[in-house]
């Protein structure tokens, strides 16, 4: 039989996990490598299964798809399960033991040989490792020769240990929250599900994929642990805090409709703490069924105030934004509270993309943290950053997606052609157009960023790009990075109005962080060198450079938001080690990225542990003081630039 790699195998388990298509760009930023990967993955695992006669589908545009009946379904979980412990590494298998344990309740070595195909004596090794893993989360092992191995501690610590150990796991492994849900009887499955159904349509709430996954498996455990007698307990005022309340109510009646076991109480208000730890993607207006917390409220509207300050909009009365962002913290505070891991796919493309709003957001949680004395994690300041830049872009005139016009010197079909696919393949570009060629000298081009032409036009007022008219995937890409390159700059021309204390160059970048006057041969080049003194000082690994130089080659030369100055950066999680910045000036100007006619004379490299500081900023308003840049391209001593400052700038 064909045998697997162990990213194969997450990929059957996904596949065999979701109904439906899975399309390969999900794939790929599932498992954080290229589509070309994934395809060629797909290849292996299309042979693998044709030896169990199992047919995968792939359909372009839709995805891919696994066909199978019951017993076939059957046939690949336990093919993926018998992998599953190949491929499990000592700390997994940690991981593993730790949440078979708590799911058995009471188990032996014996039994967890048999799950993972193993001797009592290599599960007994492991026990210790185990044991100190859960009492990282108040839960100790008891190992009794009547009763075997058992599980101790405060229940409500147990419980979730349990759902963080599930995390932990299908986050650093290949199994699935799905894998787990299966290990519970199927009628408790199914009156679960039927429970937070009931839930999210008495309440006008949806939870997202993700959550109503983890809530399946924490209300199955809860169920578990209370037909085993194992109940919570709360203080009394915490449970009378809710009493009475429609949410409260509606899940006493659920569970009382749909348990054989009492209960009380305390069971309630647990179920009720989970449904406020999970994730909402939709929520009622105007409606108090699944009443928010009052500190996430107030938090909110700090939230606002200081947005407001930062950027001159009164957020405080955006309605909308202090609802949804309301919502979102209740769940988000709750979390972080309870150390769950807080997750968004989007982190890296927000920092990118909307960088004005993620230092705003930055800056504010800063405070936050302070007051709440709680970590956010980068995941969530760009969760808020996403509230703040909607709520800003409903509230600015113009927001920061670009203008442009549409000239078409080859007739009507054409120009409406050119005009309708826009609309459908970039609709986040505004249009105004299409005009022939005749009318471009005295249309008013104020409000316009940049040209789009079906014909080469010499025209020295705006950018013009030449398209064809069918857009071919060539001018979807210029167009992308095109746009991606004016959104950036007009945040940062908003970034800019910020007020900054004043520091000098050599107190943001050290002296030995600095060279002058090189001549490398290309761009690729030009970033390895100006980041040879992060690499020489371990600010950074060899992986960040890689990653940079990827960011340029996807992205295009967006980082030239000032002229002749590139800022490079890339994920904290891309080999970064501690923050730092480092600066290189070039003999002379070169291009900067491929397929442009962007130069530069001056590269940074900057680095972030986590979130970007403050430098950043202050750098930015240093270098927007033309005597400054004129100074640094100019230089021939690093000393002559250590002074440089952002007073005036």
């Amino acid at each position: 039989m064909i045998s697997l790699t162990e990213r194969q195998v997450n990929i059957l388990g996904e596949l065999r996990d979701t109904d439906g298509y899975v399309t390969v760009k999900r794939l790929s930023d599932r498992f954080h490598v290229s589509e070309r990967s994934i395809r060629y993955d797909l290849d292996f695992i299309k042979r693998f299964l044709h030896e169990l006669g199992v047919t995968l589908i792939r359909k372009q545009g839709q995805g891919t798809m696994l066909q199978m009946h019951p017993k076939q379904e059957s046939v690949i979980s336990q093919v993926l399960q018998q992998m599953n412990h190949l491929v499990l590494s000592r700390e997994n298998l940690t991981y593993a033991l730790a949440a078979q344990i708590m799911m058995d309740q009471e188990t032996t070595l014996d039994r967890l040989g048999e799950i993972y195909e193993t001797s009592k004596s290599t599960i007994f090794h492991y026990l210790s490792a185990v044991d100190d893993r859960l009492k990282r989360h108040g839960v100790t092992i008891e190992r009794k020769r009547s009763k075997g191995i058992s599980i101790t501690g405060n229940e409500i610590d147990i419980r979730y240990a349990f759902i963080t150990l599930i995390n932990e796991i299908t986050e650093n492994s290949h199994i699935t929250r799905q894998s787990f849900i299966k290990i519970f009887a199927q009628e408790h499955v199914d009156k679960v599900k039927a429970f937070i159904k009931t839930f999210e349509i008495r309440t006008q709430i949806q939870f997202s994929d993700s959550a109503l996954k983890e809530l399946t498996l924490i209300i199955c455990y809860q169920m578990s642990r209370i037909e085993k007698d194992h109940y919570v307990a709360y203080p009394f005022i915490e449970v009378k805090n809710h009493l009475n309340s429609f949410a409260f109510e509606l899940v006493k009646e659920q569970f009382q409709n749909n348990m054989t076991h009492p209960f009380p109480d305390d069971e309630v208000v647990f179920t009720l703490k989970q449904f406020k730890l999970s994730k909402i993607s939709s929520v009622p207006i105007g409606e108090d069924n699944f009443a928010v917390d009052d500190e996430a409220y107030r938090v909110s509207l700090y939230f606002a105030r200081e947005a407001s300050k930062a950027i001159g909009i009164n957020f405080a009365k955006d309605a909308e934004f202090i609802h949804a962002l309301t919502y979102h913290l209740q769940v988000a505070m709750n979390r972080m509270k309870h150390h769950l891991p807080i997750k968004n796919a989007l982190t890296e493309q927000v920092k990118y993309k909307f960088r004005f709003i993620y230092e705003i957001t930055r800056k504010i949680v800063i405070k936050l943290e302070q007051h709440l004395n709680i970590t956010f994690p980068e995941e969530e300041i760009a969760f808020i950053a996403m509230h703040l830049g909607a709520s800003y872009e409903r509230h600015s005139a113009t927001g920061y997606m670009p203008t442009a016009l549409i000239v078409c010197g080859s007739g009507l079909a054409t120009s409406s052609l050119l005009a309708s696919r826009l609309k459908v393949m970039m609709p986040e570009i505004k249009c105004d157009g299409p005009i022939n060629l005749s009318n471009l000298q005295t249309f008013d081009l104020s409000t316009i960023d940049f040209i789009i032409s079906t014909v080469p036009i010499n025209f020295s007022k705006r950018k013009v790009i030449v398209v064809n008219p069918l857009l071919e995937s060539d001018d979807l890409i210029r167009l992308r990075k095109l746009l991606f390159r004016k959104v950036y700059q007009k945040q940062m021309n908003d970034l800019l109005e910020i007020n900054q204390p004043t520091t000098t160059l050599g107190a943001l970048i050290p002296k030995d962080y600095i060279q002058l006057n090189q001549q490398p041969t290309d761009w690729r080049t030009a970033i390895t060198r100006a980041s040879s003194p992060l690499l020489r000082h371990q600010n950074i690994t060899e992986k960040y450079v890689d990653a940079m130089i990827k960011a340029v080659e996807e992205l295009g030369p967006y980082m030239v938001f000032i002229p002749n100055v590139a800022m490079v950066h890339a994920s904290y999680k891309d080999g970064v080690n501690k923050d730092g910045m480092s600066l290189l000036t070039l003999k002379e100007p070169i291009i900067f990225g491929d397929r442009t006619d962007v130069t530069v004379k001056v590269i940074i490299v900057m680095c972030a542990t986590k979130a970007d500081s403050d430098h950043f900023i202050k750098l930015v308003k240093l270098l927007d003081n033309p005597d400054n840049m004129n100074t640094l391209k100019q230089a021939t001593q690093i000393d002559e630039l250590l002074l440089l400052n952002n007073r005036n700038s």
